[in-house]
């Protein structure tokens, strides 16, 4: 499909979709009120596994280096082992820049 033109509720249920094909259990949270939060993963993997915050961004231009900030916040806050930042489109290098070093 063209995810550009997916509806972005669907959208989000195929990145949960590719989570679980990895063998994560993941869910899609509420519209509102979800803290930044797209969709919410658990890695059961006893040693690399534990809790995943998902962004889920369908952009056609560079994600700007804010948003991987938010995203960095509200792992921290929802005491997450990793973030990932799932887009139709690319990072600048101040994304990268802030992200080096960071889970």
């Amino acid at each position: 499909p063209d995810l550009l033109e997916m509806d972005p509720i669907e959208f989000e249920g195929l990145v949960a979709a590719l989570f679980r094909a990895r063998g994560m259990h993941a869910v899609t949270t509420q519209r509102s009120n979800d803290g930044g939060v797209d969709v919410e993963a658990m890695d059961p993997d006893p040693i690399s596994g534990g809790k995943i915050i998902v962004q889920v961004k369908r952009y056609r231009n560079t994600v700007p280096p804010s948003a991987v900030r938010d995203l960095y916040g509200t792992v921290q806050g929802a005491g997450a082992n990793k973030g990932v930042l799932v887009t139709t489109s690319g990072f600048g290098p101040g994304s990268y820049t802030f992200a080096e070093g960071k889970p």
